[in-house]
């Protein structure tokens, strides 16, 4: 049973490098965003609304940047990681 607290740890930790990653990601958005556009964008204070809009802004501005789609990819494995991890850490201990 401890194994499967540790491989939860491990995936926990997996999840904090890919918020991590996906902060970076939004954070170089940003800065593309603001280089180009005369409607900059703050960098601080992220909600779900602000990051639906540099999503379309991004897109709007560079239509065949990959970043986009990075971020998807990142988010949706954050989420998995997160939930796996925390299913095995939290799991009940048999005795």
């Amino acid at each position: 049973m401890t194994i499967v607290r540790i491989i939860g740890a491990i995936l926990f930790v997996g999840f904090i490098g890919c918020a991590i990653s996906t902060s970076i990601v939004v954070s170089d958005m940003i800065e593309d965003i603001n280089r180009v556009s005369a409607e900059k964008e703050n960098p601080l204070f992220g909600y779900p609304g602000k990051l639906g809009r540099i999503k379309r802004k991004y897109r709007q501005l560079y239509p065949n940047g990959g970043r986009v789609r990075l971020l998807n990819r990142l988010m949706i494995v954050a989420i998995a990681l997160l939930l796996l991890g925390a299913g095995l850490m939290l799991q009940p201990t048999s005795r």
